[in-house]
């Protein structure tokens, strides 16, 4: 069993939706996230250029007990750098809630052991300042928002 650390997980470009939950149209975002790593040998040397199998993890919890996701990518690594794109292929996401909480990633190379310590999922720059009026009506599903869900507030006429 081949053993390998990761020294860089470096870019997390997040387009969080859903593959498969709605129909992308021409105006909508993409539904991977684009997710770059370098991964080392255990002297700190670049692993040898080739073809991998990397398998990618989300988890609910830092320790790696509540997996909310899995893919698994065949990648070129050249000088240990390696880019995916999660969310693609056979792995697309099955749901969008997963990123409404904070999610940890782990990476494993082929047959090993997946690297501790997971890192934090973080958000992509774009996403911390979404603007105002950005979310329309096309994204807002049919009967979704109720009474219920507003809090049933009493409305009153000024006089």
């Amino acid at each position: 069993m081949k053993t390998f650390k990761i020294s860089l997980v470096a870019v997390l470009f997040c387009m969080m939706t859903s593959a498969g939950i709605a129909q992308t149209t021409s105006t909508d975002v993409p539904k991977t996230i684009s997710y770059q790593g370098m991964i080392d040998s255990p002297d700190g040397a670049p692993i040898a250029d080739g073809q991998y199998n990397i398998t990618i993890s989300f988890y609910g919890d830092a320790n790696g007990v509540t997996r909310m996701w899995q893919g698994m990518y065949s990648a070129t690594i050249t000088k240990g750098v390696f880019n995916l794109m999660l969310g693609s292929g056979t792995s697309p996401f099955a749901s969008t809630a997963m990123f409404n909480q904070p999610l940890w990633v782990g990476v494993k190379v082929g047959d090993g052991d997946e690297m501790r310590p997971l890192t934090p999922l973080t958000s992509a720059p774009s996403s911390l300042g979404i603007p105002d009026n950005s979310v329309t009506t096309s994204k807002i599903a049919d009967s979704s928002i109720t009474a219920q869900n507003l809090g049933r507030h009493t409305l009153r006429a000024w006089p």
